[in-house]
């Protein structure tokens, strides 16, 4: 009977010494994540602190326009004995974001301005992030979201009373706010994309229908009324920022080749 021949075990793996690759840059890179977390946890725990206490102003400048939006007649009522508790609680929580913002972004931008790619471009990135954010947080506001709540509770409400829960309403304003402020930033993506060489002027001009069909099915969902109205005070702008954007490439792309 034949022997067979014995399986020889295979060497294990081999990796060469001048990998890129460093224990103590990593867990140095480690120890400084945790410190720009716990930073940036401090300051949105002092911002909270801070808009709870003038949460009473803050909910007030929050319901002037819902309120001059609502029909005649119309209340704004708490159902159970925590809601109140609970708007005010998450009115500051969604506060302190926006308060701590300057001291969590700077942490944000501390620990990743070495990337190579988005390095110098960090900051004017970032700073338009919160431009676009705030002026879509704005328009929601003081226009599309008054205009949505008028159109909601007067339409077929003539032999209605009026009554929301004030829960509800600040859950509804938050998405939707918040909904329009992340669909603003069609610019910011455009500059990141265009930093990385991923998209061009070009490819976005010949995309354009596309673009424009997605806009409006986007603005049919972000708006909570079937009014063609809605859908385009929200569709306009978004495409105004998208040929926007379409500058913003033509001008990264310019100045990366010169």
């Amino acid at each position: 009977m034949p022997r067979l021949a014995p399986v020889s075990k295979s060497p294990s793996p081999s990796f060469p010494d001048d990998l890129p690759f460093d224990h103590k840059t990593v867990l140095a890179r480690l120890d400084e994540l945790r410190k720009r977390i716990v930073l940036s946890l401090a300051s949105l725990l002092v911002g909270f602190l801070v808009c709870f206490s003038f949460s009473t102003h803050v909910f007030q400048f929050v319901m002037a326009p819902i309120r001059a939006a609502l029909p005649e007649g119309a209340n704004v009522v708490a159902t159970a004995v925590p809601e109140i508790f609970m708007v005010h609680l998450r009115m500051s929580v969604l506060g302190a974001v926006f308060v701590a913002a300057p001291v969590w972004l700077y942490q944000l931008w501390r620990f990743t301005k070495t990337i190579h790619p988005l390095r110098k471009a960090f900051l004017p990135i970032l700073f338009l992030a919160c431009v676009l954010f705030v002026g879509g947080a704005a328009f929601g506001h003081y226009v599309l979201f008054p205009y949505a709540v008028r159109f909601l509770t007067t339409v077929g409400s003539e032999s209605i009373h009026v009554m929301l829960t004030v829960g509800r309403l600040f859950s509804f304003y938050t998405q939707f706010v918040v909904g329009l402020g992340l669909a603003f930033q069609i610019p910011t993506v455009v500059l990141i994309l265009s930093k990385l060489s991923l998209v061009s002027p070009q490819f976005l001009w010949r995309h354009l229908r596309i673009v424009i069909l997605a806009i409006f099915t986007l603005a049919a969902i972000l708006t909570p009324t079937p009014d063609l109205i809605t859908q385009c005070l929200l569709a306009l702008p978004m495409l105004g920022l998208y040929m926007v954007s379409i500058g913003i490439s033509w001008v990264v792309t310019r100045g990366g080749k010169d």
